[in-house]
C-alpha cells in the first residue's frame, strides 16, 4: 500500500475517532457537567499517564524490530507477552499508591469509581503494546481499525446508559473500561496471523528491544506528560470544572494535531525499512511542508468556527472553554511539525533527540503553568502549553537540521509543485 493511501486511510480513521469522540464528549458532558466530565478526565489520564510511564518505549522498538528483523514475528509477540504480564502488575501497584490528592476536590470521586478506573492500566497497556504490532508489520487498515474501534464502542455503551438507564460518573468509566477490553480480545484474535509458528522469548532481543525502546520512551514520557500534565495542575488550582472546561479547549485544539500525527504514524515504519538517507530527507521535507500547510488551514478554520461549535454542541455551559482553545490552537499547529521531524529522528535510529526536545518543552510548561495558572486560570495553561509547543518544535527543527543540514523554508513553505502533487494524489487515490 502506498504511503499516500495509507497516511489517507489513517487520516480518515482518525477523523471518525474524532468525530465519534466528539459525539461522547458531548454526550458525557450535557450529562454529568463540567464537573463529572473533569472527574471523568482525570481518572482516564491518570491510567495514561501510568501507561506511558510505564511502557518503557516497547511498542515503538515492536515498530522498528518489526522493520528491520521480518523473522523474527514470534519471538517480538512472545517477548512482548512477558513484558506486558510484569509491566502491568507493577502499574496496578503504582496506581494504587498514587496520592489521594490526584482524585480529591470539592466534589470527591468515590473509591468505586477509582478502583474500576485502575483497570485503564491494564487495557490501555495491552491496546497500545499488541496494536504496534500490526503498524510495525504494515497492516495500516488493522491497526487503524482497533484505534477507532473502542471509540466507537464506548459511544455505544455511554448511550446505552443514559437510554436504558442513567450515566453517572461510574457508568461513564464501565462504558470506556469495557470497550478497551472488548477490542483487547479482538487483537489477540486477529495476532493468530501473524504469529508463525509458536511464540518464544529471546532474551537478546528483549534486550536490544529495551534499549533501543529506552531511548526514545524518555522523549515519549516527557511528551505525554507535556500534553496532560495542565489536566492535573488545572485541578490542583481550579479544580474538577476547570479540567472539564480545558479537556474541551483541548480535545478541540489538538483535531489539528490529527493531521501530523496520522501522517507521522505512517512515516515511522516507511523510515525504518529505507535504507537510502538522501530519500528520505527529501520525502520527509515535503512530508512536512504539506502536512504543516493543511494544518495552518485547518487551525484558521478552527478559531473562526470553535466559538460556534462549542456553544451549539456543548452548550453555554462550556463557554469558558472558548478562549483557551483559540490560545492553543497556534501551539498545536506549530507542534505538527514536531510529530514529522520526531518519526524521522526515531526512523533513522537517533530516538534520543526527542527526549531533549520534549524535556525542554514540558519545564516551559511547568515553570509557565505554575506561574500563569493561579493567575489566570485555565487561559494561563492554555498561555503554558501553546509557548511550550513551540519551543519543542523549534527544538526538533535544529536537530533535525543538524542531522540533514536542511533548510527551514524546505520544511515550512509550500512550493507549487506540492499543490501539483497533492490534486495528483487525489485524483489517482482509491479506497
Amino acid at each position: 500500500m502506498s504511503f499516500t493511501k495509507s497516511s489517507f486511510i489513517t487520516f480518515i480513521t482518525s477523523i471518525s475517532i474524532l468525530i465519534i469522540g466528539f459525539c461522547r464528549s458531548i454526550l458525557v458532558a450535557r450529562i454529568l457537567g463540567p464537573t463529572g466530565k473533569g472527574q471523568l478526565d482525570i481518572l482516564f489520564t491518570a491510567g495514561a499517564l501510568l501507561t506511558t510511564f510505564g511502557n518503557m518505549g516497547i511498542g515503538n522498538a515492536n515498530i522498528y524490530f518489526l522493520g528491520k528483523k521480518k523473522e523474527e514475528n514470534d519471538a517480538i509477540i512472545g517477548n512482548l507477552l512477558i513484558f506486558y504480564i510484569l509491566c502491568s502488575a507493577v502499574l496496578l501497584i503504582i496506581y494504587y499508591f498514587l496520592p489521594d490528592r490526584i482524585f480529591s476536590g470539592k466534589v470527591e470521586i468515590s473509591n468505586i469509581a477509582r478502583i474500576t478506573a485502575s483497570l485503564f492500566v491494564p487495557f490501555i497497556l495491552f491496546h497500545n503494546l499488541f496494536n504496534s504490532v500490526f503498524l510495525g508489520k504494515k497492516l495500516f487498515i488493522k491497526y487503524n481499525v482497533f484505534l477507532s474501534l473502542h471509540q466507537f464502542l464506548s459511544l455505544i455503551f455511554i448511550a446505552g446508559f443514559i437510554i436504558f438507564y442513567y450515566l453517572n460518573l461510574i457508568e461513564a468509566v464501565i462504558s470506556l473500561v469495557i470497550s478497551y477490553f472488548i477490542v483487547d480480545i479482538i487483537i489477540i484474535l486477529s495476532l493468530r496471523g501473524i504469529i508463525e509458528n509458536k511464540l518464544r522469548l529471546k532474551v537478546k532481543l528483549m534486550t536490544d528491544s529495551i534499549k533501543f525502546g529506552l531511548k526514545s520512551h524518555l522523549g515519549n514520557i516527557l511528551q505525554y506528560f507535556n500534553y496532560r500534565l495542565d489536566f492535573f495542575l488545572v485541578q490542583y488550582f481550579v479544580g474538577f470544572k476547570g479540567v472539564g472546561y480545558y479537556s474541551v479547549a483541548s480535545v478541540l485544539a489538538e483535531v489539528l494535531y490529527r493531521i501530523p500525527a496520522s501522517v507521522s504514524s505512517i512515516l515511522f515504519p516507511t523510515i525504518s525499512s529505507e535504507e537510502k538517507k538522501e530519500e528520505i530527507t527529501s520525502f520527509t521535507e515535503r512530508v512536512c511542508r504539506i502536512t504543516f500547510f493543511l494544518t495552518f488551514v485547518s487551525g484558521v478554520f478552527l478559531i473562526i468556527f470553535g466559538r460556534f461549535f462549542i456553544m451549539l454542541f456543548y452548550s453555554e455551559k462550556f463557554a469558558n472553554s472558548i478562549k483557551p482553545m483559540m490560545i492553543l490552537v497556534p501551539g498545536v499547529t506549530i507542534l505538527g511539525i514536531a510529530s514529522i521531524l520526531s518519526s524521522n529522528l526515531i526512523g533513522r535510529g537517533y530516538p534520543h533527540y526527542s527526549a531533549f526536545c520534549s524535556g525542554f518543552g514540558l519545564v516551559v510548561t511547568i515553570i509557565l503553568d505554575l506561574i500563569l495558572i493561579p493567575e489566570y486560570n485555565i487561559n494561563g495553561a492554555a498561555i503554558a502549553s501553546s509557548v511550550s509547543y513551540c519551543t519543542t518544535a523549534i527544538g526538533f527543527i535544529l536537530f533535525y537540521k543538524f542531522k540533514t543540514e536542511s533548510k527551514l523554508v524546505n520544511l515550512l513553505i509550500i512550493r507549487k509543485k506540492d499543490f501539483a502533487l497533492i490534486f495528483s494524489k487525489i485524483k489517482m487515490l482509491k479506497i
